[in-house]
C-alpha cells in the first residue's frame, strides 16, 4: 500500500511540473507570434536587432534609429521586467525609439506573453542571473 501511495504521490508531482512546463511554453508561443507580427521587423528574427553587428542599437552614420537585439547580445537583459513591461506598453523610458506605444494594440498577457519569448531566445546563464536578479 506504501508502495502505492509513493508511486501515486511521484505520479501527481511529475504532472504538476508537466503542466507547469506546459504553460509556460504556451505563454512562450504565445509571444513568439506576437513578437512575429508587431516585433520582427525592426528587432529581427529570434531578436538578432536591426543590425546584427551593433546589438545595442542606437543611431546608424544616417542618423536613423536602428532597433536593438532582443536575444541576449545587447542590453535588454540589464532591465528590470517592469521597465521592459513600460516600454512595450507605453513607451515611456525611451522617448528617441520610434517604437510605437502598444497599450491600444497589445493587452498586458499579450506583453508578458512577448517577454516570455524574449527572455527564451537569451542563453540559459543569462536567464538564470536575470530570474535571480530580479526573482519577485
Amino acid at each position: 500500500m506504501k508502495a502505492t501511495q509513493a508511486l501515486s504521490f511521484l505520479i501527481l508531482i511529475w504532472l504538476i511540473i508537466a503542466n507547469n512546463c506546459l504553460a509556460g511554453n504556451s505563454e512562450i508561443t504565445k509571444g513568439e507570434k506576437v513578437y512575429q507580427e508587431y516585433c520582427n521587423d525592426c528587432h529581427g528574427i529570434k531578436g538578432i536587432g536591426e543590425d546584427p553587428k551593433n546589438p545595442n542599437g542606437g543611431f546608424n552614420s544616417e542618423n536613423e534609429f536602428v532597433a536593438p537585439a532582443l536575444n541576449g547580445t545587447a542590453h535588454t537583459w540589464h532591465h528590470h521586467p517592469v521597465f521592459l513591461f513600460e516600454q512595450i506598453k507605453n513607451r515611456k523610458v525611451n522617448k528617441s525609439s520610434p517604437m510605437p506605444p502598444f497599450s491600444d494594440i497589445l493587452n498586458d498577457e499579450e506583453i508578458h506573453a512577448v517577454i516570455a519569448y524574449i527572455k527564451s531566445l537569451w542563453p540559459e546563464n543569462i536567464r538564470k542571473s536575470y530570474d535571480e536578479r530580479f526573482k519577485e
